[in-house]
């Protein structure tokens, strides 16, 4: 055989077969679990709530979602140091730890092709192994806070949204985290609505998702201004929700929420929300904030046109939002200074 043939059998015994070797392994035991588990279902007297709850998980799918993120994992590659000592941090980052095991092992395989060596390719193999053991153990503990916090994201869907529990052991099928904000910080997050599911539960929904998710930040339903799609899209049955910056424990109240320019004569300010109202900027932080209140004459989007700055359908929102960490979003400003309201100057004929 000549060694141009060697080298590609043994790229494509590295690439293809022993690739091919280990998603087999895993199609394997998913079809098996599977399989065990309709059985079970179709016992007579089945508890098919339970079942579904203690239903286990394919080993291929935990694999490969460790995999994917170590393949992209920007974190520098930590050496346990044990008990005692500590780790110890290499300038190096994880992927590219990972992919230079890969590529190790591929430098193996071939030198194993021209040389013949069947002991090489099971070195070749065997470094392969160790790709894949670290990927999965690099990204374990994180991966498993996630599946924690799609956990406790499911119980929220399950008693506020009606969710149904035969999802319990695969909440992701329900729920997408479409964006992080920190390797296990939600920033920007998708739920199923079930057909059941009844609009006026909207608001209890937010609250318990707030209570549990909400103390580095708040969270409100994410329209989506480029597509015009609301947040509850009831149409395409999701709920798309995400984290906004919290508001303050204090709002003071300043002036310039009823004398700045961009505010009408007709605009009475209540509170500070964490969407909707008017986004006025902050002369004193330069933090746009949103400003709720009552627009007596419907001038107030009229002067937001004119001078720039948005103004959401909903300027003001339910009485939990005058309440500290209200699920509205809101906080009452403390009012310290007196205001003189003016009337407009009649038209002239």
């Amino acid at each position: 055989m000549n060694p141009l043939t060697s080298l590609i059998l043994a790229a494509a015994f590295y690439i293809i077969l022993l690739p091919m070797l280990f998603w087999a392994l895993g199609f394997g035991d998913k079809k098996l679990k599977n399989r065990r588990f309709q059985k079970k279902l179709m016992k007579p007297g089945a508890n098919k709530n339970q079942l579904y709850r203690d239903q286990p998980t394919p080993v291929w799918p935990k694999w490969k979602e460790r995999l994917k993120f170590t393949r992209a994992d920007k974190r520098q590659f930590v050496l346990s140091g044990g008990k005692k000592k500590e780790p110890k941090v290499f300038p190096v980052k994880r992927r590219t730890f990972y992919w230079g095991l890969r590529g190790a092992g591929l430098v193996v395989a071939l030198i194993a092709g021209i040389a013949g060596s069947f002991a090489l390719f099971l070195v070749a193999a065997g470094v392969y192994i160790a790709s894949l053991v670290y990927g999965y153990k690099s990204a374990d503990r994180l991966m498993v806070e996630r599946e924690k916090l799609y956990k406790r994201m499911f119980s929220v869907a399950r008693s506020k949204l009606q969710q149904s529990a035969e999802y319990e052991s695969n909440p992701q099928a329900v729920i997408r985290v479409t964006e992080w904000r920190d390797y296990v910080k939600l920033q920007k997050v998708e739920f199923d609505i079930p057909d059941t599911f009844g609009e006026e539960a909207t608001e209890a929904f937010m609250k318990q998702f707030n209570q549990l998710f909400g103390r580095e930040t708040a969270w409100v339903p994410a329209d989506n201004e480029e597509t015009g799609d609301p947040g509850w899209d009831f149409e395409k049955g999701v709920v798309t929700i995400s984290a906004v910056p919290p508001l303050p424990r204090k709002a003071p109240w300043l002036e310039h929420y009823v004398l700045a320019k961009e505010v009408a004569w007709s605009f009475f300010p209540i509170g500070l929300g964490v969407e909707h109202g008017l986004e006025l900027p902050n002369p004193e932080t330069g933090v746009v904030e949103n400003v709720l209140g009552f627009d007596l004459s419907g001038e107030q989007g009229k002067v937001a046109d004119k001078y720039g700055i948005k103004m959401a359908q909903a300027i003001t929102t339910s009485p939990m939002a005058l309440i500290a960490g209200g699920t509205g979003g809101g906080k009452a400003l403390s009012v310290d200074t007196k205001i003189e309201v003016v009337e407009p100057p009649a038209a002239q004929d």
